[in-house]
């Protein structure tokens, strides 16, 4: 539940309180009247009692979903690459990126869709997107507030320039049709 801040001591005149957010900074301006916040899915429940668990909740948030899904692709990457590089094939071509892309088009596994769009030195690509990807969540998550959001935007900034150089500069797609609109 997301902790809204609604004034307890406003109600409507039906007797249930009023919907009007008001937020933590404001609270004082906005709802001078307000005793406490409370959590807008249940109204009994102050949000200070929920504050003790936020930080650690999303701490494991990012660790299982952050580093936990990441770590499995990495591992199935792994593990159907070494399958896959003793798969038989019946007239090989002479360079080893033609048997690599006639070895992906040959067989059925299911997870060569997470490479299989990628030049062979490039098939972790999808993880290096991934931990893009959650960086800048921690980042906006993180740096959004006591003063560090210019910070949070220069890094946000390098994240995004770092793979686009890498995209532009060593090309990681099989197509060169995606090769070129990176």
């Amino acid at each position: 539940s997301s902790c809204d801040f609604f004034p307890t001591n406003l109600t409507n005149a039906v007797g249930v309180p009023m919907s009007d957010h008001c937020p933590l900074g404001m609270q004082q301006t906005l709802c001078p009247g307000a005793e406490r916040l409370v959590l807008a899915n249940n109204w009994s429940i102050p949000c200070d009692d929920v504050w003790y668990f936020f930080w650690p909740s999303s701490i494991l948030m990012v660790l299982c979903f952050g580093l936990g899904i990441p770590w499995l692709f990495w591992l199935l990457i792994k593990s159907t690459v070494h399958r896959l590089q003793a798969f038989p094939l019946m007239n090989p071509p002479p360079s080893e990126e033609a048997k690599w892309q006639m070895v992906l088009l040959q067989s059925s596994s299911i997870a060569r869709s997470l490479f299989e769009h990628y030049e062979r030195p490039w098939r972790y690509w999808l993880l290096f997107e991934l931990i893009q990807k959650f960086f800048i969540i921690v980042i906006t998550l993180f740096c959004t507030f006591r003063g560090m959001f210019l910070l949070g935007m220069i890094l946000v900034t390098v994240i995004h320039v770092v793979n686009f150089v890498v995209l532009v500069r060593w090309r990681p797609f099989v197509s060169n049709l995606e090769d070129k609109m990176t």
